[in-house]
């Protein structure tokens, strides 16, 4: 028997195990637009810990979520968001302090580093004492429609990275798992 759930009554559960295993904040985020959109997270319990407020889009091309999403998604997708870095390249800089955007070769190539090792990594790209593992969370064709990630302060995510990777991936496929049953993701 097949019980419909929201996609937060199967993603929390998961995310707050994951916050309790790594003692950092734990996001969700997909692909709009050529932005991560944060759709879920759980806040870490630490006195200085990592928040973005879910709702918040951030260019794909400088974190984690972002990079996981890109290379694990749609190729034509991916083929379709290099087009558009190689047109940031004239746009006139932000107010905001969002990095430069990489060259498409630079970030294809990061991209399929990321496909070889299974999980995307930012450090510090967007906020400089922020770093990030994130891995892609699949749907039934194979692509990844969603990722999870870790953030943490720098000096943290160092000492931990090892584990926070293995944590984040594990996470990530368990995720998939029951997404998939549960019929959030068809």
């Amino acid at each position: 028997m097949r019980v419909d759930l929201s996609l937060s009554e199967v993603v929390h559960p998961y995310m707050e195990e994951l916050m309790r295993q790594a003692h950092e904040t734990v996001n969700l985020g997909v692909l709009r637009d050529g932005e991560v959109l944060y759709t879920h997270k759980v806040f870490s319990e630490e006195i200085f810990r990592v928040e973005v407020r879910v709702g918040s889009r951030v260019p794909a091309y400088c974190i984690a979520l972002g990079k996981a999403l890109l290379a694990f998604g749609d190729e034509r997708a991916r083929s379709v968001y290099l087009d558009y870095l190689d047109g940031l390249k004239d746009m006139p800089s932000s107010v905001r302090d969002i990095p430069a955007p990489p060259s498409r070769a630079a970030f294809a190539s990061e991209l399929e580093r990321v496909r070889e090792l299974g999980y995307a990594e930012d450090h510090g790209a967007f906020l400089p004492d922020v770093y990030c593992v994130a891995a892609p969370v699949y749907d039934r064709r194979g692509r990844a429609t969603a990722a999870i990630s870790v953030s943490a302060p720098r000096s943290r995510f160092e000492r931990q990275r090892g584990q926070l990777i293995s944590l984040v991936k594990a996470t990530a496929e368990q995720l998939t798992v029951a997404l998939q049953e549960a019929g959030a993701l068809d």
